[in-house]
């Protein structure tokens, strides 16, 4: 087994994929602050939603069947 280990390594290090994943960007988990804002935003898009249904289904010019 440690033939195919060492062989594992230097294809590894052939292809570069050390190289490679130091210049992949780290994408951190947000922060409280991003959380909070992504929260109130999808929470005022929902209620407006809302809100345009509600104007579009109570409209009396479509009331007349």
């Amino acid at each position: 087994m440690g033939g195919v280990n060492v062989g594992l390594d230097s294809v590894s290090k052939a292809v570069g994929w050390n190289h490679h994943c130091h210049h992949q960007p780290f994408n951190p988990m947000i922060d409280d602050e991003q959380l909070g804002f992504l929260a109130n935003f999808l929470g005022i898009f929902i209620f407006a939603l809302v809100i345009a249904y509600h104007y579009v289904m109570a409209d009396p010019k479509y009331e007349g069947n």
